[in-house]
């Protein structure tokens, strides 16, 4: 956050995931940061509370699509992204959404201002969809405290 604040923007679970089994998944700090242009990034930590999943997608009404990417760095020190199948959350431990990693990418955004909330549903292999709000914040916000 500016001015030396901490601050955590907490994922508000709306709905609960499909066929559950590995006993849960919390998911914190959501955040969008603004775009600039058609795409949108958006970041957040996930937590298993019980056994392995893996992410394996999202979608939300606020963009045509919505893809999970990593960052990739080039040997002449240029940085890209590129596309991924999943992403593995280990038993009881945590995957971390951030910027310069792994993120979810919003392709051809609806226009999206600092202080609107956006619901997204992420698909996990295991637990299913479950529906988070991610706060669309600065860009210079998206650093997070996972």
């Amino acid at each position: 956050m500016r001015g030396g604040q901490i601050g955590m923007i907490v994922a508000v679970v709306l709905v609960g995931g499909g066929c559950g089994g590995n006993g849960g998944i919390d998911i914190a700090d959501a955040r969008i940061g603004q775009p600039s242009g058609p795409n949108a990034a958006l970041y957040f930590t996930a937590t298993s509370t019980g056994a392995p999943d893996r992410l394996v997608g999202a979608t939300t009404t606020a963009a045509a699509a919505v893809q999970l990417h990593e960052t990739t760095s080039g040997g002449d020190g240029t940085t890209g992204m590129r596309p991924i199948e999943s992403l593995d959350l280990p038993p009881g431990g945590s995957l971390v959404l951030e910027p310069g990693g792994h993120h979810l990418m919003l392709i051809e955004v609806d226009r999206l201002e600092v202080g609107d909330t956006v619901e997204v549903t992420v698909s996990w292999e295991t637990e299913g969809d479950m529906v988070i709000a991610a706060a669309v914040v600065d860009p210079g916000d998206t650093v997070g405290d996972g």
